[in-house]
């Protein structure tokens, strides 16, 4: 037993090394820097969950039965949770191991009974946690606001490809459940009927977009007033905080950076790139303006 115990803990040094090894000796006190003499301070919270955790357990034997003492539970919690860390085994690994180094202290099946009502309760308050912190997201958050945005931008390379750049974004608007799209003013049904005139467009292709489309200015403009000079979607989104990250890029300006693109043969990634962000600017601008509408009604 005590050659396996020796045998345990230089297994441990030696995994200890490798880890060092692969993480780099420098980077590993370069981190051991930064905190400094914090690093103590920082094993506390930790030290006291394994306490607890520990006190819990020992409630898991018969009241009337010998326990281990409190050292020797803590230290096969420890050992236990070591496992549990480095083995891929759902955080289950560890828990025989518990059990095993408990039997020279009290009977093998009161040591593993004891480790399953403990794996138990923790999972069991582990869930009513869950439930209770889910509840208060719900209660005290909007949760959308809490979904990563992501903007996806069609881009034409060619005046040729506007036509499939075209359909492709309305087949991508067409797979969405029940969309909404907000805009701002006129403009963009506007052109957007011209295009589809244009290029042929199935017509049930294209209510997917044109029944869906919500402006967005006259639920502001018309029942709110603006700390601004005109009523564009940068005045009021302006007014409100929000702020592009292209100050040298206008709407009359990204038209001529994309004929810049296209005479470029379309390889001027700068451009592109203005483009790009100037369009997810706008987006962004317009769904700045709809959260803060939507704030005053609730």
């Amino acid at each position: 037993m005590k050659a396996l115990q020796i045998s345990m803990v230089a297994l441990g040094f030696l995994l200890l090394g490798y880890l060092v090894g692969q993480l780099g000796v420098d980077e590993v006190l370069h981190h051991l820097d930064a905190i400094k003499w914090v690093f103590p301070l920082l094993l506390l919270p930790s030290c006291a969950w394994h306490l607890s955790n520990t006190i819990a357990w020992n409630f898991a034997f018969p009241p009337d039965a010998f326990k281990p003492r409190l050292l020797t539970l803590f230290a096969a919690k420890l050992a236990g949770e070591t496992v549990n860390q480095l083995t891929p085994l759902a955080n289950l690994g560890g828990e025989p191991v518990k059990a095993y180094l408990l039997t020279h202290r009290t009977p093998g099946p009161r040591g593993m009974a004891s480790v399953v009502v403990d794996k138990t309760a923790q999972i069991a308050v582990g869930l009513s946690f869950t439930v209770l912190g889910l509840g208060l997201l719900f209660y005290y958050h909007d949760v959308s606001e809490l979904i990563p945005l992501e903007y996806r931008a069609f881009f034409a390379e060619s005046f040729e490809q506007e036509d499939d750049n075209l359909n492709d974004f309305l087949r991508w608007a067409d797979s969405l459940e029940d969309p909404v799209f907000y805009h701002w003013h006129h403009y963009e049904r506007t052109h957007l009927k011209k295009m589809v005139e244009r290029y042929g467009v199935d017509p049930q292709l294209a209510a997917a977009v044109l029944d869906r489309l919500e402006d967005l200015s006259p639920w502001a403009t018309k029942g709110y007033a603006f700390p601004a000079y005109g009523e564009s979607l940068k005045a009021i989104a302006k007014s409100l905080g929000f702020e592009w990250r292209q100050d040298d890029v206008t709407g009359v300006g990204s038209m001529a950076l994309y004929m810049r693109y296209v005479e470029s043969g379309s390889v001027d990634r700068t451009a592109k790139d203005k483009i790009v962000v100037y369009n997810e600017d706008d987006c962004f601008a317009t769904m700045h303006i709809y959260d803060w509408v939507m704030a005053q009604e609730s």
